[in-house]
């Protein structure tokens, strides 16, 4: 069993003047880039806007140990022929292992790491678009009632046009995910010039503490905190797309000061006045009136971005799960003739859309709709943990102790991720979850079954 080969960066980029870092930045990070528009939100409406500087450290501490720490600095340098994501490292385990056989418990968890990931597509462009669409709110409150119609007509569009693939779309994903980061930044930075004090939330004291006085409360707000690092599992997965160096400029260069800024600016925003409301698109409160309908704009084109990156995902997640006989065959097409990774998954594509759009029929609000997000995303970051744990126990070229003591640690700051989430489980969260195991039923009985039959054959 091996990793499905994916192109090269060089052919991915081929006859574009693009820097390769500005292309990681509009497919890598537009799902976590857009996270601002909902998850300060969602948190601060936990806590009330009392805590604003609290949730802010409790946000900024949880990007920095999540993305930078586990991925960009341990988990992204465990690749396969440079590819990484579960599949590359259930080849890694399967070459550290061989000649012995992979175990059913590892196809099992490998499976519902995949499943997770294929429920996270789901959730995304639903939330994404959905939390951008209603800004219009803080224009002119009358608008609300159209915000889920607008959503809905947008979504359409984006998954009826997939037939023509990405690549047309790809040289302008850069330039505007580029624009939307300094946009955030920028309007962090004015919001943190007015009110300094801001800046005591880099402190994790103060994170910590509202987590302590919280007792089990604590849970639901982490569970809203952990909205703020979706997205983060495309930093290792797109790994051959772009390579390790170009994404980890992108990161520590635009995407990570913006983000950081942008929610320094949000809790400034908010501490200096705290009457106001964090249910009204606080996110485009920090914008002037005269500039909030290009940022709603702006923020529409990024979600749609964002979407655009993770239903690529998907298409690409279904094909290496078919490669390696977890998944039936679904009828690919390819968009490029020299572009390899850009396909078209007819089917996929209308049930993912389909979803999407019942989801905001169903919703009606960003805020309803981030109840059913984060379950799958933090199970698949603990999936990751668990695989990468296995691996690189399994190899003989590394003492066991550092591997234990890096997935112990990572191990429980991803179930404390997971376990926040599920406190949402009543209340929405039980939709990925459930979806997840669906597609992990199905992938296993697959596997299963063509292992029996060619068991018979032989």
């Amino acid at each position: 069993m091996t990793a499905p080969n994916s192109a090269p960066v060089k052919t991915l980029l081929h006859g574009s003047l693009m820097p390769v870092w500005l292309a990681a930045l509009g497919v890598v990070f537009g799902d976590i880039g857009t996270s601002p528009l909902y998850a300060f939100q969602t948190a601060v409406s936990l806590t009330g806007a009392s805590h604003a500087v609290a949730v802010a450290s409790l946000i900024i501490w949880t990007v920095l140990l999540v993305v930078s720490v586990k991925y960009a600095t341990i988990l992204m340098k465990q690749d396969y022929k440079g590819q990484g994501g579960v599949f590359a490292l259930l080849a890694l385990l399967k070459s550290s292992i061989a000649p012995r056989p992979l175990s059913i418990v590892i196809i099992m968890v490998v499976a519902f790491g995949a499943a997770l990931l294929l429920g996270d597509g789901t959730l995304t462009p639903a939330i994404s678009v959905l939390s951008a669409v209603e800004g219009i709110v803080t224009i002119h409150p009358g608008l609300a009632g159209y915000a889920p119609g607008a959503a809905i007509l947008i979504l359409v569009l984006l998954f009826s046009v997939q037939r023509f693939g990405s690549g047309r779309l790809g040289s302008i994903f850069g330039p505007v995910m580029l624009l939307w980061f300094v946009s955030i930044a920028l309007m962090g930075i004015v919001q943190i010039a007015a009110h300094p004090s801001v800046l005591r939330a880099l402190d994790p004291t103060s994170g910590a503490l509202l987590l302590a006085r919280s007792g089990w409360h604590g849970l639901s707000i982490m569970g809203a905190v952990a909205l703020a690092v979706t997205g983060a599992e495309a930093l290792y997965a797109d790994l051959a797309h772009f390579g390790r160096g170009a994404i980890l400029k992108a990161w520590y260069a635009v995407a990570l000061p913006s983000l950081l800024l942008n929610y320094l600016g949000q809790a400034a925003f908010l501490d200096a006045k705290p009457a106001m409301s964090a249910d009204s698109g606080l996110f485009f409160l920090l914008c002037p009136m005269a500039l909030r309908a290009p940022l709603v704009i702006l923020a529409t084109a990024a979600t749609v971005i964002a979407s655009q990156a993770l239903i690529s995902a998907v298409f690409t997640l279904v094909r290496q799960a078919k490669s390696l006989d977890i998944l039936p065959p679904f009828a690919i097409r390819h968009t490029n003739s020299s572009v390899r990774e850009q396909i078209y998954i007819p089917s996929v594509n209308f049930l993912l859309g389909l979803a999407c759009v019942l989801l905001v029929v169903f919703f009606q609000t960003g805020a309803s709709l981030a109840n059913a997000y984060g379950v799958s995303v933090t199970g698949a970051m603990t999936v990751t943990s668990i695989l990468w744990g296995t691996m690189m126990l399994c190899r003989k070229d590394v003492h066991r102790w550092r591997p234990l003591i890096l997935l112990s640690a990572m191990l429980v700051l991803d179930l404390a991720l997971f376990c926040s989430c599920m406190t949402k489980f009543l209340v929405g969260g039980y939709l990925p979850f459930f979806m997840a195991v669906g597609i992990m039923v199905l992938m296993f009985a697959w596997y299963r079954g063509r292992e029996l039959i060619n068991r018979a054959m032989r």
